[in-house]
């Protein structure tokens, strides 16, 4: 019997909201059988589409970047994804895994259900959105942790809770997730560059996905809860407020909302790097705008600018 909670923890880590591609095998290497034919669905229904089956005997897959509803699993075609990963298998020329100081907190190791075998994630503070971006981030990661060819948007890795039927060994736990092991798609390319070999990183913000605004891509700084307490009180108390409530009621276009919004951190003497990393911990940011949140603030902090000077 596959594992609730480590299915439904593991739906958590890549998309609570998702449509998913799923897949199951009953043959000695994995390989699917004809019916039921794979085929992508809504998180809701994963646990209950593989419960049908004998755990013990069947391979169960799941790829982690969502796709839309309908669509085939092949390259390109993923919708987002909110997670970064690789699969690393134990050999004798790598008996071990070792993952790079610097990762360490935003990983996420996985057993994959065989000894010394395992599944990396690296959850992200907001989803990369273009296939060839994923596909990107997860052959960094592989390359930092001499990882197995599982970089493309449309990998497989089996599914958290379930059984490996090669070794009859359960498929996790996943470690918890919590909002410190996230990190920036940015960040972690900034972290994964010196992996690239002779590849041309220079335009990130284009390798993100992330369009316009200024030159350089947005960074984002990690605040302790002092430096956040410390900047929140800096602000005025109608704007302390809608951060700690995390509602920005919208009148009209969101971009004019954010606008109104920002000239407040702005007059209080913060910095678009502290804005951007307040920002962060704000829903409506990260939610409803977070498509346009790197190309708005540097649009806004420029007029802000520009308005002082006259």
């Amino acid at each position: 019997m596959i594992d609730k909670d480590q299915v439904n923890a593991w739906l958590r880590m890549v998309d609570p909201t998702a449509t998913l591609w799923v897949g199951v095998g009953q043959k000695p290497d994995g390989g699917f059988f004809a019916a039921p034919e794979p085929s992508t669905m809504p998180v809701a229904r994963v646990f209950d589409y593989f419960s049908k089956f004998n755990a013990a005997k069947t391979h169960m897959f799941v790829c982690p970047a969502p796709r839309p509803a309908g669509a085939r699993r092949k390259k390109g075609t993923a919708a987002l994804s909110h997670v970064i990963w690789s699969d690393f298998d134990a050999s004798p020329e790598r008996p071990e895994l070792i993952v790079p100081d610097k990762l360490r907190d935003h990983t996420r190791l996985v057993p994959s259900g065989r000894p010394g075998n395992f599944h990396v994630y690296v959850p992200l503070s907001r989803p990369v959105r273009k296939p060839e971006n994923i596909s990107l981030l997860n052959w960094l990661l592989t390359k930092a942790i001499h990882g197995d060819a599982k970089w493309s948007d449309d990998s497989l890795l089996r599914l958290p809770g379930s059984i490996n039927p090669k070794t009859g060994a359960r498929v996790g736990p996943i470690p918890a997730v919590g909002r410190r092991t996230q990190i920036h798609p940015q960040a972690l390319l900034d972290m994964l560059r010196e992996y690239a070999g002779g590849m041309d990183l220079r335009n990130l913000r284009d390798m993100l996905g992330v369009t316009g605004g200024r030159s350089e891509p947005m960074r984002v700084i990690a605040l302790t809860t002092a430096e956040r307490r410390e900047l929140m009180a800096r602000l005025p108390s109608k704007t302390r407020s809608i951060l700690r409530s995390n509602m920005l009621r919208t009148k009209g276009d969101i971009s004019r909302t954010f606008y109104g919004f920002w000239r407040d951190f702005y007059a209080a003497g913060l910095t678009i790097d502290q804005t951007y990393a307040l920002m962060q911990h704000f829903e409506p940011a990260t939610t409803d705008y977070a498509e346009r949140l790197d190309e708005d603030l540097p649009r806004c902090w420029a007029k802000y600018e520009k308005a002082a000077q006259r």
